[in-house]
């Protein structure tokens, strides 16, 4: 939601201040065809530059965006909890006693407890897969460590994908309003014959596709890789918490240790004190 308030602002602003000035916004919106080739260009740019796959990830990342979707504090702590809950069973009952909960997530009665973590198909994925090798055994806590960084790293990777497209895009919208505007003024020189005041017109129109594709980049596209961006490093710290908890569990941790562990790779604003968790695990 964040994000449908920020280009909120940006519309009231932008055009507002146009009117205030005692421009006509109706000029702004008149030469439509300027719209189109803009638009139309990106598009067909974006599309070129991506996979079907790719496209799929970058449609979602925008949506994502959209709606708001960031890790949230109730995310993190349920986390903690799960991860709590998984070494704690594990310590009394031993490594063996996880593998009904990790083939099974849906209908394991710990993972249950925490249907927004369960929701996380990553996640899940994640946590499930490294805890059976835990469970297999004949890996070391380093080799398991370095196993579980590939695998942050390819999913990094992949989300980074999006972000990078958008952003390329983004960079790319000043010159297609550039392009926008020459076509508009090839239009005008054609028509030149007409009069200063039909000429002026069509200027005007020509400069509007200037505006638009700097307003688009700055305004709206660049914001938007921005925000993925960040939707990245929130999601990359998820699942460092994860990974310091499959560790802890795996070296046999105090269970509030392994959650202490995992604590710490939350950023601090989400972060919760050392005594909230205690008194969370506790309930």
């Amino acid at each position: 939601m964040t994000a449908i308030v920020g280009y909120i602002l940006v519309i009231l602003f932008v055009f507002g201040g146009y009117a205030a000035s005692g421009g006509h916004i109706l000029l702004i919106f008149k030469p439509w065809y300027e719209y189109i080739i803009i638009g139309g260009a990106a598009l067909g740019g974006l599309i070129v530059k991506t996979s079907p796959r790719t496209l799929k990830l970058v449609i979602q990342k925008a949506l994502g965006a959209f709606k708001g979707k960031t890790v949230s504090r109730e995310l993190y702590m349920n986390s903690l909890r799960l991860i709590h809950d998984l070494a704690f069973l594990a310590r009394r009952e031993g490594l063996l006693a996880l593998e009904t909960h990790i083939q099974s997530p849906d209908n394991s009665s710990i993972f249950q407890k925490y249907p927004n973590v369960l929701q996380n198909r990553r996640l899940i994925s994640f946590l499930t897969d490294n805890l059976k090798i835990v469970i297999v055994g004949g890996t070391g806590a380093a080799d398991l460590e370095v196993l579980m960084d590939t695998d942050i790293e390819t999913i990094e990777e992949e989300s980074a994908a999006p972000q990078m497209i958008i952003a390329n895009t983004a960079d790319a919208l000043p010159a297609l309003g550039i392009v926008a505007a020459v076509m508009g003024i090839i239009k005008t020189m054609a028509s030149i014959a007409e009069g200063p005041e039909v000429v002026g017109m069509k200027v005007a129109a020509a400069l509007v596709g200037t505006f638009l594709g700097v307003l688009l980049s700055y305004g709206f596209v660049g914001p938007l890789a921005t925000n993925i961006e960040m939707q990245n490093q929130e999601e990359n710290r998820l699942l460092q918490l994860y990974k310091a908890g499959i560790l802890g569990i795996m070296r046999g941790l105090n269970p509030k240790l392994s959650a202490e562990y995992a604590r710490r790779a939350i950023y601090d604003g989400l972060r919760p004190s050392f005594e909230e968790l205690e008194q969370t695990l506790k309930g």
